[in-house]
């Protein structure tokens, strides 16, 4: 039998990225508790810009959990903190919530479903310009 040689990718160094770009309108901040483990966190919607009627995306930032869940929600956190402007040390969920808020939303965000919750890879606070800082890659996983 002859033998061929395919392009496949066995090893899983290329990405089949199934993320889909959200452009998105506004934001809204709260603080919630896990169902789960009875610890607050916050909890942001993101709202379709073009779609109205669709179902925000959202995303749970678990900062006051333990271990990697709460290392990587501080991550995040504090990126989207710096793209923004805002200052968000020492303040409380509530406050965090209130300041962030107040503040500029991505204009497009790159997200999956994950199970029954969303996974945001990228967020774009200036759509125009692509070679901008103000393109952010979410936290390495």
């Amino acid at each position: 039998f002859p033998v061929t040689i395919d392009n496949d990718d066995i090893m899983g160094s290329k990405t089949n990225d199934t993320s889909t770009a959200v452009d998105i309108s506004s934001w809204k901040w709260s603080v919630q508790q896990s169902r789960r483990t009875g610890i607050d966190m916050l909890c942001v919607h993101y709202y379709d810009a073009y779609d109205l009627c669709a179902e925000p995306v959202i995303e749970y930032l678990t900062i006051l959990h333990d271990g990697y869940a709460g290392e990587k929600a501080n991550r995040t956190l504090g990126y989207m903190a710096e793209c923004t402007g805002v200052d968000v040390a020492g303040k409380s969920l509530e406050e965090i919530a209130e300041v962030m808020n107040e503040s500029t939303a991505p204009e497009k965000i790159y997200c999956e479903k994950d199970g029954n919750f969303w996974r945001i890879s990228k967020y774009i606070w200036d759509v125009n310009d692509e070679e901008s800082k103000s393109i952010k890659q979410s936290p390495a996983a």
